[in-house]
């Protein structure tokens, strides 16, 4: 083991290291989660024109970014799960633009 498992197992010494690790973890994720809030929102694509931005989305990704599936002429990827799922998507504040989405297809 190394000296630094050693001390943070150390009664006094161990404890205040945990911490001050601790809260610096807390300050990062803290940070993160306020950087998020200021630039991304997130959003659920209740309506066809939000489920029109994932479908956009995702044939970005699949069709054009990855060549998974050929590109369209209507630039939109859907599948027969679609029906069946439910959407969600991040919005790019600044830009008003929507970024990557997710779904959650029910069985």
């Amino acid at each position: 083991m190394d000296w630094r498992k050693n001390l943070l197992k150390t009664p006094i010494i161990g404890d205040i290291t945990k911490r001050i690790v601790s809260r610096q973890v807390d300050r990062e994720a803290k940070s993160i989660a306020n950087h998020f809030t200021d630039f991304l929102q997130p959003q659920v694509a209740t309506t066809p024109l939000l489920r029109d931005e994932v479908f956009k989305i995702r044939h970005d990704v699949y069709c054009e970014e990855l060549a998974f599936e050929e590109i369209k002429p209507e630039g939109k990827e859907q599948d027969e799960f679609d029906d069946q799922s439910i959407f969600s998507m991040i919005k790019h504040k600044p830009t008003n633009t929507y970024t990557s989405c997710v779904r959650i297809v029910y069985i």
